[in-house]
Parts: structure tokens; C-alpha cells; sequence
């Protein structure tokens, strides 16, 4: 999927195959050959074929300013939005695209201050194809919305084993929002658990990374997300190392929002996700169980702003949870009562939640 926001609208090649992301931002390439995306006949860019793609993997010129090829891809792609508003995902028009048949190559190099002359004749051009105003949005709000967008991809509950040093257990990571990760630790060989958090760097990269540190000790597991549906690194305790590997536990086919987070120190991981329809699915992982931390489906709705989803043996509910769509990018939250009726508990929710189209 090409995301800064799922983008439709975008023309792709890669070797035989050739197309136009759909409503998702999905596009189809060619493995082991690259990748180049454009707009009528402005290309933004080339890059080796993969999941996952940004504008960060495009800028061409790496011996110019990267930073201000980056800005400007994404100020550019999100003028072009129909409706104007990138939380929603960012749609290029049919009218608009026929209109790019003939515009100019643009100059991404340029200073992000003159964008706006250089994108002038373009932008005139949009907005009467579409009869909207395609403003040129600022430098700051360019890259926020961009940055929520990513983060919100690689959120979620990531799940798999480590090993090294003569240790083998399995680790279980949630991911939430930017700089944040919890992690649980479970060593087969004494049956013990331990807890982690962490930060990521609040810049982006390519592959963004993470280091989480025992909670209490020094312990430590250091990764990078490989993309959206791998988490790969290394750990580290004592005079033991080892490495470890970590896969999504949950993704629905095409969420709308995403909430995850976790209930530490009670050790329950939480990954919700909202469709179109409004239709919740997702998972609760448990981690006080057996130290086996199976994920258990939950599923249910959201009307308004209430949520509610439970499982169906009922061994966990939310049946007072509240999700406000409307709220700021970047502070929805899910609050409410998560009730284990394996343990006879309830637990209270602050969980984060973002948009990812």
C-alpha cells in the first residue's frame, strides 16, 4: 500500500505490471525489481519494490536536500486531495488525473518557500477540474498528518520468539502511536515474565527502530520494524544476546481506525480495528495465562461513539467503551472497562486510537 494516508489516484509500473492504487492505496510490483509512481506526467519517484511505500523512499536526488523533497512530495500530493482533508485519506480525482496528462515535471528539489509559485499552474488546474480549492498545505501540518499516518501503519501487537545465549522464550510487542512500545518477555527454561517499554525516535525513517528496557532491570530488546508486518532485532541480558523476530497478530483488510495499546502492569495487549461499516474486530492477548499469550478475537460495533466487542465464549467484553471519530487526529483515545471474566476482573481503558484512512 502507498500511504500519507492511503492515496488513491496514484499510477504505478513495475517491470510487466502497471496500474492505479484503489481506495486502500494498494498497488501490485513486480519482487526484486523497482517501483515507479506518478501522476499524469509528473513522476514522484522510483524505489525498489516492496509492502510498504511512502514518500520517503522516492526523492531521486540524494545529493540535494532530502528533507525538502520529502516536504515537498507531501505537501504536493496532499494539495491535490479532492475534499482537502488528508485525515480521510487522500483521493485524486479522476478529472484531475486526465488534467496531469499534461502538466510539467515538478521540481521537488525546490525550497519548500517556493513551492507555491512552482505548484501555481498545477494547483489552478485542480481546482477547476474539480471545482474545490486544492490548497498547498504549510510545512508543519504536512508533515503531522504524515507522520500520524505512518506511526498508525506500524501500531498493532506484534508477536513471535527469541533466542541466543543458550535463552529461548517468546516476546509479545504492542505499538502505539509514535515513540511509544510496551513488551512482554516469556522465558520457556524458568517460566518467568518481563516487562519492557520503550521509544522509538520521534523522526521517521525508512525503517523505523525501537529500544525497550526492562522494567526494574536492564534487560533490553532493540528492533526495527522491517515493515508493517515484521519486527525484527535483538536482546540482550546479563551476559546472554540473542536475537529475536515478531509478526502482526491482527489486521483486518481494510481498517479505518486503529486502537491499540495495553493495560500495563495488568498484562493484557489490546489491537481493535474499525471498518467503513463501523464493524470492530481484533484481538485481546492475555499474558497472564499460561505464559502462552494467545491472542483471543473479539468483535462487536461502534454506533456513535460507543464500542463494545466481547469474545465468543465471553471470556473478555467491553461493553461501556467509548471511541470519539470526531475527535483531533492524534487524540482519539478508547476509554471504558475491559471485563476478564477469566479472572473476575475489570480493567480500566485508556487506550490510543488513530486513522489510517
Amino acid at each position: 500500500m502507498f500511504r500519507d494516508s492511503n492515496v488513491e489516484g496514484l499510477s504505478y509500473s513495475s517491470a510487466g505490471l502497471s496500474g492505479t492504487t484503489g481506495a486502500n492505496g494498494r498497488y501490485q510490483y513486480v519482487v526484486g525489481q523497482p517501483i515507479t509512481f506518478s501522476i499524469g506526467a509528473v513522476t514522484l519517484g522510483t524505489a525498489p519494490g516492496q509492502l510498504f511505500m511512502h514518500p520517503m523512499y522516492l526523492p531521486t536526488d540524494l545529493g540535494s536536500n532530502l528533507t525538502n523533497q520529502i516536504d515537498n512530495r507531501l505537501r504536493f500530493l496532499q494539495m491535490l486531495d479532492s475534499d482537502g482533508n488528508p485525515e480521510n485519506g487522500i483521493q485524486i480525482s479522476q478529472a484531475v488525473r486526465d488534467r496531469a496528462q499534461n502538466w510539467s515535471q515538478v521540481d521537488f528539489t525546490t525550497a519548500p518557500a517556493d513551492l507555491a509559485t512552482a505548484l501555481a499552474t498545477i494547483r489552478a488546474d485542480a481546482q477547476s477540474a474539480d471545482g474545490t480549492p486544492h490548497d498547498l498545505p504549510d510545512v508543519t501540518p504536512a508533515r503531522a498528518h504524515f507522520g500520524r499516518s505512518v506511526w498508525c501503519t506500524y501500531s498493532g501487537v506484534y508477536r513471535g520468539n527469541y533466542s541466543g545465549g543458550g535463552e529461548n522464550g517468546y516476546v509479545a510487542l504492542v505499538s502505539f502511536g509514535p515513540s511509544l512500545i510496551h513488551a512482554v518477555a516469556y522465558d520457556r527454561s524458568d517460566r518467568t515474565l518481563s516487562l519492557f517499554e520503550g521509544s522509538t525516535p520521534s523522526a521517521l525513517s525508512l525503517t523505523p527502530d525501537f529500544q525497550a528496557t526492562e522494567i526494574g532491570g536492564a534487560a533490553q530488546f532493540s528492533g526495527d520494524y522491517d515493515n508493517p508486518l515484521i519486527i525484527t532485532g535483538t536482546w540482550s541480558a546479563g551476559g546472554a544476546s540473542g536475537a529475536f523476530l515478531a509478526s502482526r497478530s491482527y489486521s483486518s483488510d481494510l481498517p479505518v481506525y486503529r486502537i491499540a495499546g495495553s493495560t500495563f502492569p495488568t498484562l493484557l495487549l489490546v489491537n481493535l480495528e474499525i471498518d467503513a461499516n463501523n464493524q470492530v474486530t481484533g484481538i485481546v492477548v492475555d499474558l497472564d495465562v499460561a505464559g502462552n499469550g494467545q491472542p483471543v478475537q473479539v468483535s462487536g460495533t461502534l454506533v456513535g461513539s460507543s464500542l463494545s466487542v466481547t469474545t465468543a465464549d465471553n471470556s473478555f467484553s467491553i461493553t461501556n467503551g467509548t471511541f470519539d471519530t470526531s475527535a483531533a487526529p492524534g487524540t482519539q483515545v478508547l476509554t471504558g472497562t475491559l471485563r476478564d471474566n477469566r479472572h473476575a476482573r475489570d480493567v480500566s481503558l485508556s487506550v490510543p486510537g488513530c486513522r489510517l484512512n
